[in-house]
């Protein structure tokens, strides 16, 4: 059967399950990848060992909320070509278009081929110059992707390896900048809790958000988390000078 004979819904629902197919060996063998190369020298057999675990899991995790994200977002694209009178052909040259960009990336990709539209450029121009948007969207997206997934390997691992030499209490550790989200700044304001409590986020370690930057410090005496409290206290407070900073600024 000839695609370009079915609807834009129907058409979209065999390059969505093509993507799909596509990108999960990809996918694992990407995040194996870099969970590999985000392990500290010296990492034990123990943490390597659990982190090799977590890439195939993660990857499954991952394709769920791409297709989720996906789905949210070729939605959207066929909203938007309906209401500007598109036909189904149409609307499935869009999909194709930013196929494996989220929603905002494929916003961005499309306000860019409107500017380029008013341009006037030769036609392969026009389309060089698309192109190159969409691998730089495309690249982007899977680099947060692995690096957020790869924090995912990694924190799991040393909150592992935490535990096995006897730790009980940790505290969310920050970069203490401007750029430190409320989500962050919250966790670091919780202070030392136990190594087995969630975050106020809702999160046992980081990453709490896509590109997060903070880590987690576990403690194991009760003497060490006399001196982790006062480290956390001086954490919080130069992170909220930071943040206050800048909005004085602004």
């Amino acid at each position: 059967m000839d695609i370009s004979e079915l609807t834009a819904d129907e058409q979209f629902t065999l390059l969505f399950a093509d993507f799909i197919d596509e990108l999960r060996p990809r996918l694992t063998a990407e995040l194996r990848d870099r969970l590999a190369l985000t392990l500290q020298a010296g990492a034990s057999e123990v943490t390597q060992a659990k982190v090799r675990d977590l890439a195939g899991r993660q990857a499954d995790t991952l394709i769920t909320r791409l297709a989720e994200t996906e789905l949210r977002k070729s939605a959207a694209v066929i909203a938007e070509g309906i209401a500007d009178g598109q036909n189904p052909r149409a609307i499935a040259r869009r999909l194709e278009e930013v196929r494996g960009l989220d929603r905002n990336r494929a916003a961005t990709y499309s306000k860019y081929r409107e500017y380029l539209d008013l341009q006037d450029l030769p036609r392969e121009t026009y389309e060089r110059r698309l192109e190159r948007q969409y691998q730089r969207l495309l690249r982007d997206r899977r680099e947060t992707i692995a690096r957020t997934e790869a924090r995912y390997g990694t924190s799991e691992a040393r909150r592992f390896e935490a535990e096995q030499r006897g730790a009980r209490w940790k505290s969310w550790v920050t970069n203490g900048d401007d750029r430190v989200s409320d989500v962050c700044a919250s966790n670091e304001a919780a202070g030392v809790i136990a190594i087995d409590e969630d975050f106020p986020s809702g999160v046992a370690q980081p990453p709490a958000h896509p590109n997060c930057r903070c880590t987690v410090a576990y403690v194991a005496s009760e003497r060490v988390r006399d001196l982790e409290e006062e480290r956390a206290a001086g954490r919080i407070e130069a992170t909220q000078l930071a943040r206050e900073s800048v909005l004085a600024e602004g």
